[in-house]
């Protein structure tokens, strides 16, 4: 006999959820008894998921699409929206694992998945909620595994059948799928009109986003605005992702309670990133007068651009060099944050990242492969490509490092990217040396500053 087994979430009397909106961002709050939690999110993510989800459920409103699915990198929130959803919402959520559907036995994977989403209607209202569920919605087996293939096709068959009668009976059963999965590899019967719709895409935090959630976390300690930005800065170079921040944060913390003496900053710093295959952020200010100069210049000479509804551009430097100037262009010249295509198989993930958010995509020339990059353009509005490899002639190249003191800038953006400690007089005696390479390797070789070992040959 089959027992029920899902897990019902109701939301206490003492929980609440206050929800702050911010230019871009969204703060939430989850309050239970006396502890409390925060979350940062873009803004275009809430208002996807309050319109999808929240209003209909709410408002007694037919359901546009029977859920979502929430893509990202690990780390990013994913979860957590959902549980706040389930709190916000006061609905039992059944909770759909491999271990409670999938089995060794013949026909037996189908019949728990069938009994499972029969609780879901039995509980209506509810939450449908699979966590790191890519072995529901990632395309379909083929060839070699014939006998997996036909389990996970007759499972799909099953959950695709109940997503299209659900919608098309206007029942309030809430579907929520998270996954680390690159979009391509998701399989699109999910994502038509009434299913679940196009993927919702949680972004790695950038430098706003780290700035508010350090204040909200630790606004009743003692840290100052400069400690918080000094650290955001750090976590974005370090690539860290919102759950190694939180982690950091909650460190730091405890720490300060025993009376340690420890910096902000310092504690970001021994975090060990997530290397994320996605896409990584990244981060390039100026402090001396030579990267400041640079990124001037770069204003006055190309502040048209920031409006420019399609941009493709060309920096022809080596390409470590050119993902700094790339990065520091794109915040400091276009006005946006840069996505940063690192592996060729998670191409679409940065392109709808990029897409999704305003972003800036920026694609190592060197890195990603020809047939890749000839394709960009006819996805992403806005590309900067950075390398020496140049896709197509008709793209801009930009004119950089043909002024006095431009390769000094330059430097100093590449340890700035590169999350290199210097001060504004380790660039002034970059200026005693004649040309990139000496000063890349001077940089390098000084006592307090480290650079990635492929610059030094730049």
């Amino acid at each position: 006999m089959y027992i029920p087994g899902f897990t019902r979430v109701i939301r206490a009397p003492s929980e609440r959820v206050e929800v702050e909106k911010r230019n871009s961002l969204v703060v939430v709050r989850l309050a239970r008894n006396r502890e409390s939690e925060v979350f940062v999110y873009p803004l275009k993510v809430w208002n996807a998921v309050e319109e999808l989800i929240v209003e209909p459920v709410t408002k007694s409103l037919k359901l546009r699409q029977q859920g979502a699915v929430f893509v990202g990198p690990p780390g990013t929130g994913k979860s957590s929206l959902a549980r706040v959803l389930q709190a916000m919402l006061s609905i039992p959520v059944i909770d759909v694992t491999p271990t409670r559907v999938l089995s060794k036995y013949l026909g037996e994977s189908e019949r728990l998945l069938e009994a499972l989403l029969s609780d879901a209607e039995a509980s209506e209202p509810c939450v449908v909620f699979a966590d790191e569920g890519e072995w529901i919605v990632a395309q379909r087996f083929t060839g070699a595994e014939l006998e997996v293939a036909r389990v996970y096709a007759n499972m799909a068959s099953i959950f695709l059948s109940r997503l299209q009668k659900w919608h098309s009976a206007g029942r309030y059963i809430l579907v929520l799928i998270t996954t680390n999965v690159d979009v391509s590899y998701i399989d699109q019967a999910y994502l038509r009109a009434g299913r679940l719709g196009d993927p919702i895409m949680f972004p790695l935090p950038d430098r706003e986003t780290i700035v508010t959630y350090i204040e909200e976390v630790l606004r009743d300690t003692p840290v100052g605005r400069e400690e918080v930005e000094e650290a955001a800065s750090k976590a974005l170079s370090l690539g860290l992702s919102m759950a190694d921040i939180a982690s950091s944060l909650e460190s730091f913390r405890r720490k300060l309670e025993r009376g340690e003496r420890v910096a902000l900053v310092e504690e970001v710093s021994f975090r060990k990133p997530r290397e994320s295959a996605y896409y990584k952020r990244g981060y390039a200010d100026a402090k001396s007068r030579f990267g400041k100069a640079l990124l001037r210049r770069l204003r006055e000479r190309y502040k048209y651009m920031a409006s420019c509804d399609r941009l493709y551009l060309h920096i022809a430097l080596p390409e470590p060099v050119a993902l700094a100037v790339a990065t520091a262009f794109a915040i400091h010249v276009l006005g946006s944050q840069p996505v940063i295509a690192v592996d060729p198989r998670y191409i679409d993930t940065a392109v709808l990242t990029a897409e999704t958010h305003g972003a800036v995509l920026i694609a190592p020339t060197q890195s990603i492969p020809r047939e890749l990059l000839a394709n960009l353009h006819l996805k992403a509005k806005r590309v900067v490509y950075a390398g020496l490899h140049k896709p197509f002639d008709w793209i801009l190249t930009l004119s950089v490092g043909g002024e006095p003191g431009d390769l000094l800038g330059i430097a100093e953006l590449v340890l700035s990217f590169y999350n290199v400690k210097y001060t504004p007089q380790d660039i002034d005696t970059l200026a005693k040396v004649s040309n990139l390479r000496d000063k890349l390797q001077y940089i390098a070789s000084a006592p307090s500053i480290e650079v990635l070992a492929e610059v030094k040959t730049a």
